[in-house]
């Protein structure tokens, strides 16, 4: 099986010029080699200056290639520096499996933005996930978005790493920051009651505030939607839109009958609030 390592190799050859990659073979077979983690904070903050930043490109044989390397990998917004960044985290993690984390950790803690967002992007290959534990959860209370997406969305590691009380805060601040929270791996999987009862408690808020939300959040709310709590959001969203009712209505009748979320009316749903924001 390809390993990631030779995918992003692979995909920052087609994006960057010879002398660029040159450059990147010979970091990684010095950091492989003499396996100093001195080699590997300074080949790290060189990146921006040796690699041109520019979007990998990746197509559908690329993500399918992806996906079979590890299971829930996307890293199709990759730009080339961050693919780069990580390859060089991976190469060191290979050398110095026991030291990695601690490596990783120091990087950190220096990081800039742009070196934040590699770090977290790459949280999904590193050997030992458990080690990463406090640090992905610190990064969740990080206030710029970028760092905060690079976590959030289109990342494994939360749903296979991250306790429910965790995860319900993960998701709850996606929705509070109105980031797309339906690209959180592990939606609508590990929707749980806790979780219902904190969303539904945010709809109320934005709806008492005279504020939309995205309908598509009732979908996780459907466990706490009890007949009572029904009857009293149906009778607030008849002052909304027509997709609130729409919402509530459904997410009602998955909870009253304890059915498996319809997929495909969720996903109208959904390109229906792409439309209406469109506009």
């Amino acid at each position: 099986m390809t390993q990631p390592q030779d995918l992003l190799l692979k995909w920052i050859s087609q994006a960057c010029s010879t002398e660029e990659v040159k450059w990147l073979e010979e970091k990684i077979q010095k950091l492989k080699t003499d396996r100093n983690e001195r080699d590997l904070i300074i080949a790290f903050s060189q990146v921006p200056r040796k690699i041109k930043r520019t979007q990998l490109n990746l197509g559908k044989e690329e993500i399918q290639q992806a996906q079979a390397a590890r299971k829930n990998w996307h890293p199709e917004n990759l730009n080339s520096e961050q693919a780069a960044r990580i390859l060089l985290l991976l190469s060191f993690s290979e050398a110095k499996p026991e030291e990695f984390a601690g490596s990783v950790k120091k990087l950190l803690n220096t990081a800039d933005l742009n070196e934040q967002i590699a770090i977290f992007s790459g949280l999904p290959l590193y050997p030992h996930p458990e080690k990463f534990l406090q640090m992905a959860y610190d990064g969740t209370r990080n206030n710029a978005t970028s760092v905060f997406d690079s976590i959030t969305l289109e990342n494994p590691y939360p749903t296979e790493n991250f306790s429910e009380e965790a995860y319900n805060r993960l998701v709850l601040k996606a929705a509070f920051m109105e980031r797309p929270f339906w690209k959180i791996v592990g939606i609508p999987e590990r929707a749980n009651r806790q979780l219902a009862e904190l969303l539904l408690d945010l709809v109320s808020e934005r709806w008492s505030a005279g504020r939309e939300i995205n309908p598509l959040l009732w979908r996780l709310i459907t466990p706490a939607l009890t007949e009572e709590r029904y009857r009293e959001f149906k009778e607030r969203a008849e002052k909304k839109e027509n997709l609130d009712q729409e919402a509530v209505a459904l997410a009602y009748q998955e909870n009253k009958y304890n059915s498996t979320p319809d997929g495909q009316k969720w996903e109208q749903i959904e390109k229906k609030w792409e439309t209406q924001n469109q506009q």
